[in-house]
């Protein structure tokens, strides 16, 4: 016999925010099972540590959302900067194709902070390889540098 399984909706109705965040609460916090290894980057709402996911035996990529600490003209309240990051987070989970990086599991740190980690991508920024092409050095060239923004391109189509 064959059953359907109906998938959660991509992003949540407003009133289940606050349910998955529940969720994400009530569960016993795992979090021992990674081990940061270093910082990959940051960006405006979090940062990427690069962790060493000590159950699957593999590195992965962590990206933790960050308190709130910039003063700006018009703060965004804190609820709404976690259910950016958890959109994020659940609509990348949900696609499948090679130019984007699957999210494997979503959850709350020790300190409460919403987290999700992703298959780990070694490379360089686009910055580097534009210089390394520009100097003609690394194996880069313009011609290389124009076929990686194509690829790029065809992900964010």
């Amino acid at each position: 016999m064959h059953s359907e399984r109906t998938a959660t909706p991509m992003a949540p109705e407003e009133g289940a925010w606050s349910a998955f965040l529940a969720r994400l609460r009530a569960r016993r916090v795992v979090f021992d099972r990674y081990e940061v290894v270093g910082e990959i980057g940051q960006g405006g709402m979090g940062t990427v540590y690069r962790v060493i996911d000590h159950d699957a035996g593999r590195d992965v990529a962590l990206k933790v959302l960050l308190p709130s600490t910039e003063p700006v003209a018009e703060p965004m309240p804190e609820d709404f900067r976690a259910r950016r990051f958890l959109t994020e987070a659940r609509l990348t989970s949900q696609l499948d194709h090679p130019g984007i990086v699957p999210v494997h599991e979503i959850g709350l740190d020790p300190r409460g902070l919403v987290y999700f980690t992703m298959r780990l991508v070694e490379g360089e920024t686009l910055r580097t390889v534009i210089e390394k092409a520009w100097l003609g050095v690394g194996g880069w060239s313009r011609t290389r540098v124009v076929a990686a923004l194509v690829k790029v391109c065809d992900t964010v189509a």
